[in-house]
């Protein structure tokens, strides 16, 4: 075999090993893999429509803080080379609630200006109890793999769904 092509196999094995392992922090969220199955009952305040259980915005693992509209959210860059922001969802819970459970979760993206964006993400999300409520792990919500995005309003409609009973919430953030 020559030179040339002991090192075309050699990279051909390794982007085999690459493509069959996990990408990654260990600690990402798996979509559509969510496994824990518990019964809970999303419901709605009628009395204050408008508001909602579930909201958008940043949890390091100690404290989560909600976006605000027009919040200024950095953008970083992915592992693989796209640009995205790494939010976290949160749910209220009731005392008697699960301390992991597996909700449907959509968001949908729509950003000021030209240019190409992802439309979101989705799938089946673990969310885990911390006190009152219960918080998904960051998320690669990937938005591009253009760095076009710095002062731009990005728009997330976001919805979380178990058993039919939808809960929403959506913000307008500054992208950075």
């Amino acid at each position: 075999m020559r030179a040339s092509e002991s090192h075309v196999w050699t990279v051909v094995g390794c982007a085999l090993a690459l493509a069959t392992t996990h990408c990654g922090p260990p600690s990402a969220p798996r979509f559509d893999q969510c496994t824990v199955e518990a019964e809970m009952t999303l419901e709605v305040d009628g009395a204050t429509k408008g508001t909602t259980p579930v909201t958008i915005g940043e949890h390091d693992g100690s404290e989560f803080k909600p976006y605000v509209d027009g919040q200024t959210v950095d953008v970083v860059l992915g592992f693989q080379g796209g640009y995205m922001i790494t939010p976290s969802i949160r749910i209220e819970l009731l005392a008697d609630d699960p301390a992991t459970i597996c909700l449907v979760v959509a968001a949908v993206h729509s950003i000021d200006g030209d240019g190409a964006i992802s439309p979101g993400f989705g799938g089946r999300m673990q969310f885990t109890r911390d006190g009152d409520a219960a918080y998904t792990e960051p998320l690669f919500d990937l938005l591009s793999h253009r760095d076009n995005l710095s002062g731009r309003n990005l728009t997330i409609s976001l919805s979380v769904d178990e058993n039919g009973t939808a809960v929403t919430d959506k913000k307008t953030i500054l992208l950075h």
